[in-house]
């Protein structure tokens, strides 16, 4: 019973560990970054999975919360781009007003973060 009760707890820890690892990786081993777009925007920044999505917060957005003023957000979670616009625009809001950045083509995600001075990136991935 003990060699039985090892063998699941093995098998069971091990399983776990090889999920917590494959969660860690999908997001930056298959999506390369192509370009790092950089702009300016004073407020919080919602960056949205669909082009033609007009209103401030779509479903699945990404949001950027500028706390402070003066220093970098962590790089957001990655966010695939459902429709992107003529030419590879991504539509973004600064505050209440859209904008608009464009990605290579090839890409198919994106991520951003706040910084210093206004700061504004998006990482476009392959």
């Amino acid at each position: 019973m003990t060699t039985l009760r090892h063998n699941v707890l093995s098998r069971l820890l091990f399983t776990t560990v090889l999920a917590g690892l494959w969660g860690l990786f999908p997001q930056t081993a298959s999506a390369q970054i192509l370009a790092t777009l950089t702009d300016r925007c004073s407020q919080s920044v919602w960056i949205s999975p669909d082009y033609s999505a007009n209103i401030v917060n779509p479903p699945g957005a990404l949001f950027l919360n500028r706390l402070n003023p003066n220093v970098f957000t962590p790089w957001s979670r990655i966010m695939v781009v459902r429709r992107f616009g003529p030419n590879g625009y991504v539509r973004w809001h600064c505050g209440l007003t859209p904008e608009r950045s464009r990605c290579p083509q090839g890409t198919r995600a994106v991520q951003g973060r706040l910084g210093p001075n206004r700061l504004l990136q998006i990482r476009c991935r392959g």
